[in-house]
């Protein structure tokens, strides 16, 4: 530590007459479970792979639907038609990858996030206009007006993690919000049209929801760079983690001759595993650091 220029020297006396002048902690010395606003988050790329684990364990489900489908495949005025199918079945690992985008603060994520989102709104736009020419039924025109909004939405919510790319987390936070918010629309408004929705146990109802919109939460809460945000991440992917084994139990039913089937739910389980072990690893990345030892003073 400097001491104060002297302007008189006859003033000056020994060193244990001169009062200490107060030290400043430094950063070292302050424990924190958060990133600096500007500064890097320490964890950035486990976050990310996190992130990525859990769109590629929601994406998988679409190959495997056109697995499913692929003897009746087509490209006409059908519900096989395969941009019709992949542009549905694809929504929920595009609003995963946002949910993860705006909060990561990662340009190229927000850039993969933004373009895929624009795709499949201009996708479900022309689904759209082809069934109104074509004549299709309500409830199809029904469902594709509710994943246009849904899309709108998580757009918007895209324009404002652009906004909060380099700005405060609350920015972040506000968009994770309309993101998650796409979800929830995503998960519930179908059932209001339901014909089914009186048969259907409330507690699979709930379930169901639930399922859609926690993973987009665990997604947007892993991306902040916040070591309180990416604890819960931990306890929701745990769950999803113990639903998936809980899953693997069950699926004797589709074995052997549905082994594909066997095959994805084994390989969603594991991914999620994968996005678990990344998010507990990012949150103690960014655990209270201890406080560093003051420097010892020189008489």
């Amino acid at each position: 530590m400097t001491d104060a220029p002297i302007a008189d020297p006859p003033a000056l006396g020994t060193a244990d007459d001169a009062p200490a002048a107060p030290c400043a902690p430094s950063a070292a010395e302050t424990p924190s479970t958060s990133a600096a606003p500007g500064s890097p988050d320490r964890a950035h790329r486990l976050a990310l792979l996190g992130i990525l684990a859990l769109v590629v364990a929601s994406w998988i489900i679409v190959p495997l639907a056109v697995f499913e489908e692929s003897s009746r495949l087509d490209f006409g005025f059908t519900q096989s038609n395969v941009i019709y199918l992949v542009a549905n079945i694809g929504i929920s690992a595009t609003i995963l990858l946002a949910a993860g985008a705006v909060t990561l603060g990662s340009r190229g994520l927000l850039t993969a996030a933004t373009a895929l989102g624009g795709l499949n709104l201009l996708a479900q736009l022309g689904i759209l206009v082809v069934q109104l020419v074509e004549g299709a039924r309500p409830v199809l025109i029904q469902s594709t007006l509710v994943s246009s909004g849904v899309l709108a939405l998580v757009v918007t919510g895209l324009v404002v993690g652009w906004a909060g790319l380099r700005g405060p987390t609350t920015a972040r936070v506000g968009a994770l919000v309309l993101v998650a918010a796409a979800a929830l629309a995503l998960a519930t408004v179908p059932y209001l049209y339901s014909r089914h929705l009186d048969n259907l146990p409330l507690v699979a109802v709930v379930y169901s929801i639930a399922g859609g919109v926690l993973g987009v939460v665990a997604a947007g809460l892993l991306g902040l760079p916040n070591a309180k945000t990416r604890w819960v991440a931990v306890g929701l992917l745990a769950y999803f983690v113990a639903a998936g084994i809980f899953g693997l139990t069950q699926l004797g039913y589709y074995f052997p001759d549905h082994l594909h089937v066997v095959v994805v739910q084994v390989l969603n389980t594991l991914l999620y595993v994968v996005a678990l072990v990344l998010a507990i690893l990012a949150a103690r990345r960014l655990r209270p650091s201890s406080p560093s030892p003051a420097p010892r003073r020189r008489s």
